[in-house]
């Protein structure tokens, strides 16, 4: 029998714990249907946040470095 397993990750913000138009950034990592949410080291614009895209909208001139970042803390999870 063969068994199918899945690893996903991919962040959010949580608009409940927004101050001041800030919001704390949290990387959803899920395997096999199991989550894990954990706060990352970054805040954001709720403004600025493509819920979609899971980053900043891209025109915005913040947007390079910090969906670098989220991209280097998705890479460093699957390894």
């Amino acid at each position: 029998m063969r068994t199918s397993q899945s690893f996903g990750v991919h962040f959010t913000i949580k608009k409940d714990k927004v101050k001041d138009g800030i919001a704390c950034v949290y990387a959803v990592i899920t395997i096999n249907k199991d989550k894990v949410i954990f706060a990352l080291k970054k805040r954001v614009n709720v403004d600025h946040w493509d819920k979609g895209h899971g980053g900043l909208k891209v025109k915005l001139p913040e947007a390079k470095e910090t969906n670098g970042y989220l991209f280097q803390v998705a890479r460093s999870e699957e390894h």
